[in-house]
């Protein structure tokens, strides 16, 4: 599951996300199993963050760094699904 702390960091925004990415950089990302569906993350830094399962249909994410991601399987019917506004 998804690390709460971590989305309600990037429920902030790109520019914060990315902020506290740039502080934390060997912190593991964990955004499992979140949806994050037509949310905008122009630019976003998401390198080697875990998004198993994660819900990306129609999300933006021009420019995003998503190098080393695990995006496997997104949209798990099963999963619980964190939906982020």
């Amino acid at each position: 599951m998804a690390n709460e702390d971590q989305l309600s960091i990037l429920k902030q925004g790109v520019k914060i996300w990315n902020e506290w990415w740039e502080e934390n950089p060997k912190v593991e990302i964990d955004l499992r199993r979140v949806n994050l569906s037509e949310a905008r993350l122009t630019e976003a830094d998401f390198r080697e963050a875990d998004l198993h399962q994660t819900m990306l249909v129609s999300t933006g994410l021009f420019v995003a760094n998503l190098s080393g991601a695990d995006t496997r399987g997104e949209g798990g019917s099963s999963s619980r699904n964190y939906v982020l506004r």
